[in-house]
């Protein structure tokens, strides 16, 4: 049986607000505590920082970051939140200008 919610729907339109990064294991192991906690949402909860390798792939645990060490997909950095690309931008500019393509025009 497949599980919808374990299929990510891919947001090109979305690149994360990257906060900082690690260059090695040891920055990582020396640095994580300080760099990854003390963030608090709008509720006043805490929350993490998410954090990923050069491949693209979530490092969450020890066992993620000795995996990027490993294969040499170091650095790994870290962000709390996403933001339009440079692409969406361009494309919400020229809408505002007038220069919508003929579909949204026609509608």
């Amino acid at each position: 049986m497949s599980r919808p919610w374990h299929k990510g729907t891919p947001c090109p339109h979305l690149v994360p607000e990257i906060l900082g990064q690690f260059d090695t294991f040891n920055d990582w192991l020396n640095h994580a505590t300080r760099a990854l906690t003390g963030f608090e949402g709008s509720m006043g909860e805490d929350i993490s920082a998410i954090c990923i390798d050069n491949l693209g792939r979530r490092c969450h645990v020890g066992h993620d970051f000795m995996r990027a060490r490993d294969e040499g997909t170091f650095p790994i950095r870290y962000f709390l939140e996403m933001k339009p690309s440079d692409a969406s931008d361009q494309i919400r500019s020229e809408k505002s200008d007038g220069k919508s393509d003929e579909i949204s025009e026609t509608l």
